[in-house]
């Protein structure tokens, strides 16, 4: 069985009258530009479209015309002209098309002869001389074909020809069209071409005979699409992250990419690799062992934990295969100190909403901090109907929308953005759903950006209002919509105030020193130690004194500081389970011997980086997190930077300690094992 990908169709999407008297939400919504992607396995015919054209359009003969008995065209596509389009080098090409702008006014019917051949010329050099022309060409197709009178792609797979593989750089293309004796239109086609390149093309027709000589040189060269099968293909079909991520509340945040085999080969061991770039770098890579043909599998990658506000570019990526466009995909993501949003851009794909019944719709958002949400942006496509905006924890079954927060009084949309503020202020410490109430039966056109698939619990509704079972966005394959609600919140303090907070070194080791002039309900005071300013794990705990006005002091030491730069900060946590954290401090140790160790966490591979002012033997021990040493070995090395890696596939999960010790210079590192 085949699957088809039709990239540069057009489709209009409505809100279909079944969808209504089902009463789940319907869109109404705008031209939606993309690949069509059937969801059955085997081999995919895709068509790129070669040579696009650039409005303009011809009745002479360019594309198969059916108002003349016998046409002979040939024409050049340039090296660089297919790079633009996406053309895969290396494919077999087993399809033409044409793109007509008006249709001839009958159906007509001929024998079409379609030839090809790679070529490294820079421009076009053929002459007016078709037999000498075709000679070095390879006949691709020799078979009957109907000219539809009808506008738009007319796609002829070939037939009766022989294989042709595009080997790189630029294409001629010629056909021979004939219908000695069956009707002709009387209204000729108009085929859309690309007239950018000047004598380009040659061509001519008659109703007597075959040209021998071709007539007319011409910048106007057919608009072309070429269809080629695919074998092996992967796609990154969606990234499932934020637009806006607030950091720390919404972090450590999983990235997920849905990952699907669009070929016609069992994929194995298949590498799917994330980098973002941009305020924050991080990258990780993770491998699928089997994807059969047809199916998608979403991959989660490494907690990502961005420590500055800013923009990033979010890329996953796939090794190159038969279909490069889809290897890959990118979407910006907004760093930010107090804004959630699922949106990528700016402009919604249209407006989704009920009709004929009320409803809710709401989005899920992660949350590990106790924060006070005090506004709401929603989006519409249009205005004049009234809603409400609502806040849910998310306590039902397996994390779904549960206990009902807060109702906003009812507010009459306004197209394009609408600012809700939120009063009195909630309290949020955990993760939360934030939703729009449609409180009429009329739709009012929420605005939604399209991700097929769709992610699963995150976006839900429910119809009538006060129903009392949530439907997952993810279980209706009617509804890719993601939608645009972005809270925003502001800090909700603990009840602490934390003044005087320092770090200092204090011969081999670093003290630190912080006061609190008021505790209410404050439980402890976790330090967190970095040695990149990211990455921060606990390394001891300081009861705090739980409910005071007045100052209190504390003190820790931290023994075993890396050499370089170490980073610390405080985890004030109340009793309640709530907490917050305090701002970074450093300081640096110098050291003749420095190590630092990345990733951190790690799966199976650690990689370290040590710096060294001696040359010679080093002692590498590893212990684990209750100072039982699990490995040891000599490790050699030079004077400068050094980088070696770790084997540590076969240790247990949790935390471990690095000892180099070399000459009378020691120093540690610390890494987690996942």
């Amino acid at each position: 069985m085949k699957k088809f990908v039709y990239p540069l169709i057009m489709l209009v999407f409505f809100a279909s009258p079944y969808l209504s008297a089902q009463n789940i939400p319907v869109k109404s919504g705008p031209v939606i530009s993309g690949n069509l992607n059937s969801q059955r396995p085997g081999s995919i015919l895709a068509n790129t479209y070669a040579l696009p054209d650039n409005g303009a359009h011809s009745t002479v003969s360019r594309a198969p015309q059916g108002s003349m008995r016998y046409e002979r065209t040939v024409y050049f596509i340039s090296a660089s002209e297919l790079a633009a389009s996406g053309l895969p080098v290396g494919i077999a090409i087993n399809l033409i098309g044409f793109n007509y702008f008006s249709a001839q006014d009958i159906p007509t019917t001929g024998n079409l002869k379609v030839f090809m051949q790679n070529t490294t010329d820079a421009s076009f050099m053929k002459t007016n001389n078709w037999a000498a022309d075709t000679t070095s060409m390879i006949t691709v197709s020799n078979s009957s074909i109907t000219i539809p009178a009808a506008t738009g792609f007319f796609n002829i797979p070939f037939s009766g020809g022989l294989p042709f593989t595009y080997t790189g750089g630029g294409l001629y293309i010629a056909f021979q069209y004939e219908n000695p004796s069956n009707p002709l239109a009387s209204v000729a086609n108009s085929a859309y071409c690309n007239n950018t390149v000047a004598n380009s093309l040659w061509n001519a027709s008659s109703n007597v005979a075959l040209p021998v000589t071709l007539t007319s040189l011409s910048a106007f060269r057919p608009a072309t699409r070429l269809g080629y099968t695919l074998t092996t293909d992967a796609a990154v079909d969606e990234i499932y992250t934020l637009g806006q991520l607030p950091i720390p509340e919404a972090t450590p945040h999983v990235i997920v990419a849905n990952i699907r085999n669009s070929g016609d080969n069992t994929l194995t061991n298949l590498n799917v690799t994330l980098n973002i770039t941009g305020a924050n770098n991080f990258s990780d890579n993770k491998v699928i062992a089997s994807l059969s043909p047809g199916t998608s599998v979403n991959v989660s990658f490494a907690p990502f934990s961005p420590i500055s506000t800013g923009l990033d570019h979010v890329t996953v990526s796939l090794p190159a295969d038969n279909y490069i466009p889809n290897n890959s995909k990118t979407v910006p993501q907004l760093i930010t100190n107090n804004v959630y949003n699922y949106a990528y851009g700016t402009t919604p794909s249209g407006g989704i909403g009920f009709t004929g019944s009320t409803g809710d719709l709401l989005a899920k958002f992660q949350d590990n901090t106790l924060i006070s949400i005090n506004k709401v942006n929603v989006n519409f496509v249009s205005g004049g109907q009234p809603f409400q905006i609502t806040i849910w924890d998310a306590t039902g079954a397996g994390g779904t929308p549960g206990t009902n927060l807060y109702t906003s009084p009812t507010i009459i949309s306004a197209t394009g953005d609408n600012s809700v503020t939120i009063s009195p202020l909630v309290n949020i410490s955990s993760d939360f759903y934030v939703g729009v109430r449609q409180t009429s039966t009329t739709i009012f056109q929420l605005g939604y950006e399209i991700e097929s698939p769709i992610r699963t619990n995150v976006f839900y509704y429910m119809n009538p209002i006060g129903g009392t079972i949530w439907t997952d966005f993810a279980a209706s394959t009617n509804l890719p919509y993601r939608l645009l609600i972005a809270p925003q919140f502001t800090s909700a303090a603990l009840p602490v105030v934390l003044s005087n907070f320092v770090v200092n070194k204090n011969g081999q080791v670093n003290e630190l020193n912080w006061s609190t002039l008021q505790e209410f309900n404050t439980s402890v005071f976790s330090v967190e130690h970095s040695t990149d300013g990211s990455l921060f794990v606990p390394i001891g705990e300081v009861s705090a004194n739980g409910n005071s006005n007045n100052l209190h002091n504390y003190h820790f030491t931290d023994s075993k500081p890396m050499g370089g730069i170490n980073y610390y900060r405080l985890k004030i946590v109340d009793r309640d389970g709530n907490y917050k954290y305090s701002d970074i401090k450093s300081v640096k140790n110098n050291s003749l011997l420095n190590i630092s160790v990345y990733p951190n966490p790690a799966v199976s591979t650690i990689k370290l980086y040590v710096s060294s002012e001696f040359t010679g033997n080093a002692m590498l021990s590893m212990t684990d997190a209750a100072g039982k040493q699990v490995s040891g070995q000599v490790q050699n090395i030079i004077n400068g930077d050094n980088t070696f890696n770790v084997d540590i596939s076969k240790l247990s999960k949790g935390n471990y300690f690095i000892k180099l010790k070399m000459n009378t210079e020691t120093v540690e590192g610390r890494f987690i094992k996942l």
